[in-house]
């Protein structure tokens, strides 16, 4: 919803936000391509904008999460005029009812299939000046905000999986005899216990931090972001990987809920 809410134009604002905060929609952005990652710069969707005002957008994309569900799809391509002349990157917003918009069939990921991701196609698809998010050329901008508060929620998704992973490997631990006693009175494993708690303690501390600057209407550099999704997943994800461990073998069943944790959340690593 970021670029929607920041660059959409007030008339599409009224109309769309209030549908997507009652669940009546949902959206999402379409950046990566075949080709191109999160690399904005190296789109190879165009739009093409016409002497009415209004754009053609030719293209595919790839890895859309909810691409084949959403309404709303924020698509960013390369802007060139009807002569051909470049004109920077633009984000637009996009019915996925327009004529021209195709959803590929989903993708069989590992996990995480609650947001499945799906390939989209463009093809000759026209949507209207308002369709524009902000003004032509900052389309990096526009791709920017729909990466920054995303990042903070992938840490903080991985965090509370870590957190639940973790609760359930100590209650595992409490009633398990190994050869030295309870499981959890064994001295290696406080020992990755304390690991893993520090890690998560460490995580915590600092999405609340941002939380808190964003609370306060406080700008938040970029390098907070970066750090959150890094040292966020990162950190808790070996937390999982940790209760995963102790668990042993009942770890890696499908039907246990570390298992799927161990399974969907390693995607946030990448």
């Amino acid at each position: 919803t970021p670029p929607i809410a920041l660059f959409a134009n007030e008339e599409v604002k009224r109309d769309v936000l209030p549908r997507l905060a009652r669940g009546q929609a949902l959206t999402t952005s379409a950046i990566s391509e075949p080709a191109v990652g999160s690399h904005v710069r190296g789109l190879t969707t165009y739009a093409t904008r016409h002497e009415d005002g209004s754009y053609t957008i030719n293209g595919a994309k790839k890895w859309t999460s909810l691409g084949g569900d959403a309404r709303y799809v924020n698509v960013f391509a390369q802007l060139h005029s009807e002569r051909g002349e470049a004109m920077g990157t633009a984000g637009f917003l996009v019915d996925s009812r327009t004529p021209g918009f195709g959803i590929g069939p989903e993708m069989l990921t590992l996990g995480l299939r609650a947001v499945p991701q799906y390939d989209l196609t463009f093809t000759d698809l026209r949507v209207p000046p308002s369709a524009l998010l902000g003004v032509e050329g900052n389309g990096l901008a526009v791709a920017k905000t729909a990466f920054m508060a995303g990042r903070v929620v992938l840490a903080a998704s991985t965090l509370g999986a870590a957190m639940r992973s973790l609760e359930l490997a100590q209650r595992f631990a409490k009633g398990r005899e190994v050869a030295t006693g309870l499981l959890a009175e064994n001295g290696r494993t406080r020992q990755i216990f304390a690991e893993a708690g520090a890690a998560i303690q460490a995580v915590e501390t600092l999405l609340f931090r941002i939380a808190a600057w964003r609370d306060a209407g406080q700008e938040v550099a970029d390098a907070w972001y970066f750090c959150a999704k890094i040292l966020g997943c990162e950190l808790a994800w070996r937390a999982v990987d940790t209760a995963l461990q102790v668990l042993a073998a009942r770890g890696f069943l499908d039907t246990n809920i570390v298992g799927q944790h161990f399974r969907d959340f390693r995607l946030f690593r990448i």
